[in-house]
C-alpha cells in the first residue's frame, strides 16, 4: 500500500520478461499535497530497493532486464497529482526505468 513506504507491494514479470514493481494506491485525492508526499516517499523507496541492490539480491533474474514501476490508483489523481506523476515519470525514465499508472474501474473493484 502507498502508505507503507518500506514495503514493495508486488513484483511480477510480464510475458516479455520485464519486471514490474507495483504500488497499490488506495488513497483519495482530497488532500492532494499529502498524497503527493506519500507517493513520492513510496517511489523513492522503490528506487532505493532497485538501485541499492535488493531487487537484484531477491530477484537475480531481473539483472539487465527492463524494470517498471506501476501505480494502481483506486481514485483518479488530482491536477497536482498528475503534475507530480509527469515529473516523476521523466526523472525515473532518465534513470533507465519505466513509470506507468492506471486507475481502477468499477469492474476492477
Amino acid at each position: 500500500m502507498v502508505d507503507e513506504p518500506n514495503k514493495v507491494d508486488q513484483v511480477s514479470v510480464t510475458s516479455d520478461g520485464a519486471y514490474v514493481l507495483t504500488i497499490k494506491d488506495h488513497w483519495d485525492w482530497e488532500v492532494d499535497f499529502d498524497h503527493v508526499q506519500v507517493l513520492e516517499d513510496k517511489l523513492n523507496a522503490y528506487l532505493s530497493f532497485i538501485e541499492g541492490g535488493q531487487m537484484e539480491e531477491l530477484y537475480p533474474a531481473s539483472v539487465r532486464l527492463p524494470l517498471e514501476i506501476d501505480i494502481q490508483f483506486q481514485f483518479a489523481p488530482s491536477e497536482l497529482g498528475l503534475q507530480f506523476l509527469d515529473a516523476a515519470k521523466k526523472t525515473i525514465e532518465e534513470g533507465g526505468y519505466k513509470l506507468t499508472w492506471n486507475i481502477a474501474t468499477q469492474a476492477d473493484a
